[in-house]
């Protein structure tokens, strides 16, 4: 079962890990927790009606929609990403713009223990 760090809301909203690592929340807890986060803070250049409309967006869509939604948001945010390396490599291949990519979404470490022999090449 996949947890989360336990955390505790502040007055100013920001989440902050409880020093005891002995409790944690369940993936649904922490969703429930990050929903709640979401809708009570708001971004502060957003006004309190934009924001309302928002989440009632959001609601409306359900469950499936939001999933869809996110899906949509990261798979465009990889292809901007992979846009911006190859406009500032254009000699990399497709497969040297993947492994950038993979360097950017997870970190040096991650990507030389996955991809061990492979050189480091910049995003």
């Amino acid at each position: 079962m996949q947890t989360f760090p336990r955390v505790r809301v502040l007055a100013q909203f920001r989440l902050v890990p409880f020093k005891s690592s002995q409790t944690t929340y369940s993936w649904q807890q922490g969703a429930a927790l990050a929903s709640w986060y979401i809708a009570r803070v708001r971004a502060s250049d957003t006004t309190p009606a934009s924001h309302a409309a928002q989440m009632e967006v959001y609601r409306r869509l359900g469950p499936a929609g939001r999933v869809r939604l996110a899906a949509s948001l990261s798979a465009d945010t990889r292809e901007l990403t992979r846009a911006g390396i190859r406009s500032r490599h254009p000699a990399y291949t497709d497969e040297e713009v993947d492994l950038a990519l993979r360097r950017v979404l997870y970190g040096d470490d991650l990507v030389g223990r996955a991809w061990p022999g492979r050189s480091l090449i910049e995003p």
